[in-house]
């Protein structure tokens, strides 16, 4: 999904600064952690929401 809504932002689909911003949030430092700690446990969430959904 992260890639997904990168190429759209980067191919000028959206103007919207949110999706930059959202994208910029889950993007990854070079040390390989999350630039926003805060948008991890958010995604972790919404994943664990949709897993528990489809009864995985």
């Amino acid at each position: 999904m992260y890639e997904f809504l990168r190429q759209y932002h980067l191919h000028g689909l959206s103007e919207s600064e949110e999706i930059g911003g959202l994208l910029g949030g889950l993007s990854l430092l070079v040390d390989g952690q999350p630039a926003d700690p805060a948008d991890v446990s958010d995604w972790a969430a919404a994943v664990s929401a949709v897993l528990a959904a489809e009864g995985k």
